[in-house]
């Protein structure tokens, strides 16, 4: 789970923060209309997952974009 918690930092454009699962999205600067789209556009392209913007305001922690991946992805 660690690797895609770091490439769900890197999509967000997260550097050198200590983020876990447990991290809530909106204590993320990040967490902005451009890092939710840069998500989604992550998410296609390295997973074949394709997201809403609807799927995009259910997430509240950075742990439940990683369950996604982990049971959608690789």
């Amino acid at each position: 789970m660690n690797n895609y918690l770091l490439k769900v930092s890197e999509a967000l454009g997260i550097n050198n923060k200590n983020i876990n699962t447990e991290t809530l999205l909106v204590d993320l600067e990040e967490w902005d209309s451009m890092g939710k789209i840069s998500l989604i556009i992550f998410l296609d392209k390295n997973y074949n997952i394709q997201i809403t913007a609807d799927h995009i305001y259910k997430f509240v922690t950075v742990g439940d974009i990683v369950k996604l991946i982990s049971s959608l992805g690789e």
